[in-house]
């Protein structure tokens, strides 16, 4: 993932807009009208002096004036921008909150078949693990590799992959 353009200081974003804690919206102070407009991937986002930030980002800066490398959704509505859904993540902790995949065929995520080796794959955050002749076999490598990264046997249909 690429490194976040950093946003102007928390005293010129204070000043632009006025954040709703109660419905996470942000709004422009001198017209009053709603910050954003939603991505296609479901996040909420806006141009700020011709730069496109999304507006988790400007919240956090606005209240927290910091700007850690992921801010994670917890409830995994990417537009759902109350504060209390929003949490400072690094890389591994926003993995473990993500939903299967729509295009998902194996229904668990890390593994899928491939039709032309007639084997199943398994993987953890784009890591290989390995092929296997079964999709039970495959999931069984799959929880291994889940335990080691550290991901508990709750968070089971909530971590990285496919």
């Amino acid at each position: 993932m690429p490194k976040p353009i950093p946003l102007p200081d928390q005293d010129r974003l204070l000043a632009m807009f006025r954040y709703d804690p109660a419905t996470g919206e942000i709004y422009w102070r001198n017209a009053g009208r709603a910050f954003t407009t939603i991505t296609a991937g479901g996040y909420r986002q806006q141009r700020i002096d011709g730069v496109l930030y999304y507006a988790h980002r400007v919240i956090w800066k606005m209240v927290h004036n910091t700007e850690p490398p992921q801010i994670d959704h917890d409830n995994r509505t990417r537009s759902d921008n109350r504060l209390d859904n929003l949490k400072d993540a690094t890389a591994l902790s926003n993995a473990k909150n993500v939903n299967l995949r729509r295009d998902s065929k194996s229904g668990e995520k890390g593994v899928c078949y491939l039709p032309r080796t007639r084997r199943w794959r398994a993987y953890i955050q784009g890591r290989h693990i390995g092929y296997f002749p079964d999709k039970a076999a495959a999931i069984a490598a799959r929880e291994i590799e889940n335990e080691a990264a550290g991901f508990s046997a709750s968070q089971k249909g909530m971590n990285n992959g496919n």
